[in-house]
């Protein structure tokens, strides 16, 4: 009966090779359903793909006969000059809904002194404040205030005053930029570029609530996607395979046991891959790269530090549960707790080998250790001799 307590441990380096298998194979199919299943489920029977719909006609806008139109899908890497002429275009095209929304803003924001709130009636200024990032407080006498490191307001030929009904145009400071202070630039345009659509949810109701729906049932797709990933290769599938092995696991012939050397029920690996499912699906709920980061990164980070430093093969769930991964392939264990109880019932000297026995032996056969101190043998001593005289 002794042998079933052989336990293999397993090769941390392959152990982690496995759960990294495990993971493409998750993120492989998670993006295959995504794309190509729950996504389209969502567009066809919510309010996703109208949301879509009409965000894209609001953020590509065709030229009519008294406007120009605008495109706000650009991407990366086109040249600031690009990104400033569709903005322009943005801003002229949506001139009163904007100028009566800033407007509307600054009368009600107490940090905007009263003698700076009619600025934002002009069209120009609040270009200027939104998108080129220019103080509304501009003050001829103060350069700081009108310019930054790469634009300023334009000035008067003959007064040098500050432009109020003109867009601001580049810093001649702008002229020295190396080619890291140009690529800065392009960012800082590109930035607030990809920040317009912001204005169309302080505009347009339809548009916000779109851009709401569109980012809810995105969010939804995502965690139903991974809900059921996650399901099939590390809750359904180790049900399958024996101990509780995902596919990675199962690759390498490793598996689970309790951590007293019986068999895992399949109650408890169940329970574990529960558990571990609940904040990588709230990650993904709440899709942003702080909660990604808090409730998927860091957790998955820490266990596996945690499986790394403890020296019996467990991570912090494994620990938590009791259970302990091993080599399946080469070891011997009880197949259930009857096994173990009914072993350590049955045990007796005839399953201890020649060496075990041997040592056994010689335990016994020790002397019983004299614990008088020196002094009390001595009187002992004593005692004796004037006895016998």
């Amino acid at each position: 009966m002794k042998e079933f307590l052989k336990i293999e441990k397993v090769n941390t380096l392959k152990s982690i090779f496995a759960t990294f298998i495990d993971i493409i194979l998750t993120v492989g199919l998670g993006l295959i359903l995504f794309f190509f299943a729950i996504t389209p489920l969502f567009e066809a029977y919510t309010p996703l793909g109208s949301g879509q719909n009409y965000m894209k006609s609001q953020e590509v806008v065709a030229d009519s006969d008294d406007k120009v139109g605008y495109n706000l899908t650009l991407e990366d890497g086109l040249g600031y000059e690009r990104y400033i002429y569709e903005a322009k275009c943005f801003y002229e095209y949506h001139e009163d809904k904007i100028v009566e929304e800033y407007y509307k803003l600054a009368l009600k924001d107490e940090t905007v002194e009263p003698e700076y709130k009619n600025r934002f009636k002009d069209i120009h200024l609040i270009y200027n404040y939104s998108f080129l990032g220019l103080d509304y407080k501009a003050d001829p006498v103060t350069e700081s205030s009108y310019s930054n490191s790469y634009f300023i307001y334009q000035f008067d030929p003959v007064t040098q005053l500050p432009l109020w009904n003109e867009y601001g145009i580049d810093n001649p400071r702008t002229l020295e930029l190396n080619e890291r202070g140009i690529a800065e630039r392009n960012d800082y345009v590109y930035l607030s570029y990809t920040s317009l659509n912001q204005i169309l949810t302080l505009i347009d109701s339809n548009y916000y609530q779109a851009y709401n729906d569109v980012s809810l049932y995105y969010n939804l797709s995502a965690f139903t996607t991974s809900a059921i990933t996650y399901a099939i290769f590390f809750i359904f599938m180790p049900l399958i395979f024996r101990n509780h092995a995902t596919i990675g696991r199962k690759i390498f012939g490793y598996g689970y046991i309790k951590t007293n050397g019986a068999k895992l029920p399949w109650y408890i690996g169940f329970s574990k891959s529960l558990v571990a499912m609940i904040l990588p699906l709230l990650g993904m709920f709440f899709f942003s790269i702080y909660s990604l980061i808090i409730l998927v990164v860091f957790p998955v980070f820490v266990n596996l530090m945690y499986y790394m430093l403890k020296a019996r093969d467990q991570d912090l769930l494994d620990t938590i549960f009791k259970m302990q991964i091993i080599d399946i392939k080469n070891s011997l264990f009880f197949e259930s707790e009857e096994a173990e109880a009914e072993y350590l019932k049955s045990e007796s000297l005839e399953d201890y080998d020649e060496e075990e026995l041997d040592y056994t032996n010689r335990l016994s056969n020790l002397a019983t250790l004299d614990l008088k101190s020196v002094e009390e043998k001595i009187e002992d001593e004593q005692r004796n001799n004037e006895n016998e005289k």
